[in-house]
């Protein structure tokens, strides 16, 4: 670990794990309770922000320390995340994580909110825009969709020709004995977190190599904090999920933003969703890795913000008739 640490840079404005003190928690019908900080004016214009998996809504630090000026932040720790508890029914289905985004959704207060998502993040976006074209129509006025997939992410991976025939025979039965074996795997992860293996890993796997050690550090204190079990039946919920079909039906302004050095998602899965979305544009980072929004988070918060002006701009553009004939 030291090799790696002399290796990169020492930065000067690196993230931490932040908690606002305003927040609340939600109350699911399966018995998870929905953890929600808030950030910003009140009276600002409303962004939801969906963390990825194995991941808190922490990540978001410099996106939130950008925008918490002029925005109405809504961030929220996913089921069994940070400070969210997890579902009785051990439910971790993309679909479910969209139900409760609906539920996250109401604290705007009614009025249209941006819709912001990273990896997993991004899929449940997909999959709300799926299920609730209604409120896509009333109540959201545009996406932000980052290194995300619109499709089983095993199907975007760089390894997509190895890793797609072996999710029956091999990834989902790991997946399954990771869920049997937490105790054991979680032991595993703390001592690779301690040894500094797992910052090796994390380096290899979500960077392009340009992070700063802080950032490093920062992405891989999430790994003792998950629970193997829960990492793995979300992985599976993922295994499971295709919105691809959804993409036409997303009509409200979208910004895709892919990383060019990304080993989890293929920077192409972005094309793919700009393509499907009438109203997108792309995007994307180079060098970054799957956490380009913290590796490149000038670039990226700069493409966010002005994304969100924008909108905001083409909102207050409309006029009631307008916006009357987009709802129906």
């Amino acid at each position: 670990m030291l090799a790696l640490r002399l290796r990169l840079q020492t930065g000067t404005d690196d993230p931490k794990h932040e908690r606002s003190p305003e927040h609340r928690r939600i109350v699911r019908p399966d018995g998870s309770e929905i953890h929600i900080e808030f950030w910003g004016p009140p009276d600002g214009p409303p962004v939801v922000l969906t963390h990825g998996w194995g991941g808190t809504s922490t990540q978001w630090y410099y996106l939130r320390r950008r925008l918490a000026d002029r925005y109405r932040l809504i961030a929220w720790d996913l089921p069994g995340m940070g400070l969210s508890s997890s579902p009785k029914n051990k439910d971790y289905s993309v679909g479910k994580f969209a139900d409760d985004l609906r539920t996250v959704l109401d604290e705007a207060g009614g009025r249209p909110a941006i819709l912001v998502g990273h990896s997993i993040g991004g899929m449940v976006t997909i999959e709300f825009c799926k299920r609730y074209p209604d409120d896509m129509a009333n109540r959201v006025a545009g996406s932000v969709l980052i290194g995300t997939s619109p499709t089983n992410p095993l199907r975007m991976t760089p390894s997509r020709r190895f890793a797609v025939p072996l999710q029956k025979p091999l990834l989902e039965p790991l997946a399954r004995a990771t869920i049997f074996f937490s105790p054991l795997v979680w032991f595993v992860h703390l001592l690779g977190y301690l040894n500094g293996s797992q910052h090796r890993s994390n380096h290899d796997e979500l960077f392009a190599g340009t992070e700063s050690w802080g950032q490093l550090r920062f992405v891989t204190h999430f790994v003792p904090f998950v629970w193997p079990a829960t990492y793995a039946r979300g992985t599976l919920g993922m295994f499971r999920w295709d919105a691809t079909d959804a993409l036409p039906g997303i009509a409200v302004p979208t910004l895709v933003v892919a990383f060019s050095g990304d080993q989890m998602i293929l920077p192409e899965a972005g094309e793919t969703i700009r393509r499907g979305c009438p109203n997108a544009r792309l995007v994307t980072l180079e060098p970054a890795g799957h956490m380009g929004l913290i590796e490149r988070h000038e670039e990226f918060g700069e493409a966010v913000e002005v994304f969100l002006e924008e909108c905001a701009s083409s909102r207050s553009d409309e006029s009631p008739t307008r916006r009357a004939r987009a709802r129906k």
